[in-house]
């Protein structure tokens, strides 16, 4: 995980580009190999597995998420 987000739960975003159309929000503006919209039906469990080195950005655009993480160590 890149340092600058180590042990953040909420991560402020960038300012947005507005104009008379509307505006475009920068989400994650970092190098990354993928980008994933993930789209659940309610009360529904996703992962139960993990990742030797990896690490996540989570924007919820509707509802809400529960996220844990533990080290394997």
């Amino acid at each position: 995980m890149s340092d600058m987000f180590k042990d953040k739960d909420v991560i402020n975003l960038p300012d947005n580009y507005k104009d008379d159309r509307g505006f475009i929000q920068p989400i994650c503006d970092l190098n990354m190999k993928s980008a994933s919209l993930i789209i659940s039906k309610e009360n529904t469990w996703r992962a139960n597995h993990y990742h030797k080195t990896d690490w996540h950005f989570i924007y919820v655009l509707e509802g809400d998420c529960k996220c844990g993480s533990a080290s394997r160590d």
